[in-house]
């Protein structure tokens, strides 16, 4: 499953558009509008980048961040959540963004370089494996996960992953999309609803118990849109302190 996911987001970035699956996906600049980024943001980014962007929420109305804060944005895609993120950060501050598809992380150094230099250098990209991030325990206050914890098969593995990087006390927001009841066959039969955050999106009973499971212990739901067989959700995680 992992091959496939890497394999339709490499497509997506030589194409320069996610408009390329027979799954119904919202993606673009009018996403981001409609999720709630601020229009700061919408202005930082190259019109050509955001055909890269299929958020499935806005993390940043949920967690008030700090200035000298180290943030990760795991599965960071084409660098909108590092981006924004930038834009709370003073010197010391740093946002650090992963993905395990190479043509994300060059297209995200990209947009980093057209950034001003002193929000470019507390940015930081590199290519890696959110089922084993390359960063020693404790190091991280905030970690974000936007439209990428359904593209898991080991989502329990991935969370606690996140859990043992996060400083005690530190908070993960996940933004995904949430089954609201069982799929009908059309969505076994599409060969890439999977890497769409359809087939692998959990219930809210199941992503609250991973939570839990993992250690977090302030677990926090909010409902966005709903769309047929989905909602879009945030889900808001504080790891345990001492």
């Amino acid at each position: 499953m992992k091959d496939q996911v890497r394999e339709v987001y490499r497509t997506c970035v030589s194409e320069g558009s996610l408009n390329l699956s027979r799954a119904r996906i919202s993606f673009g600049r009018r996403l981001a509008e409609e999720l709630g980024y601020p229009e700061e943001v919408l202005r930082d980014i190259p019109e050509s980048h955001w055909n890269t962007f299929a958020g499935c929420g806005n993390p940043w109305p949920h967690v008030k961040v700090k200035p000298c804060w180290k943030i990760l944005d795991v599965g960071c895609g084409s660098g909108i959540d590092a981006v924004t993120a930038s834009r709370y950060l003073a010197p010391g501050g740093l946002v650090v963004g992963i993905d395990f598809v190479h043509e994300m992380i060059d297209a995200c150094r990209r947009l980093a370089e057209s950034l001003p230099p002193y929000r470019r250098c507390c940015m930081y990209f590199l290519e890696g494996d959110g089922e084993g991030l390359p960063f020693r325990a404790n190091t991280f206050d905030l970690v974000v996960c936007n439209g990428v914890l359904s593209l898991f098969e080991a989502k329990k593995r991935a969370l606690e992953e996140i859990y043992r990087v996060l400083k005690n006390g530190g908070t993960l927001v996940v933004c995904d999309l949430i089954r609201l009841c069982a799929l009908p066959q059309y969505f076994y039969e599409c060969g890439d609803s999977w890497s769409w955050c359809m087939l692998g999106a959990p219930s809210r009973v199941e992503i609250e118990n991973l939570f839990k499971d993992v250690g977090f212990s302030t677990v926090r739901f909010s409902w966005g849109r709903a769309m047929d067989y989905f909602g879009r959700a945030t889900v808001t995680g504080v790891k345990k302190s001492g």
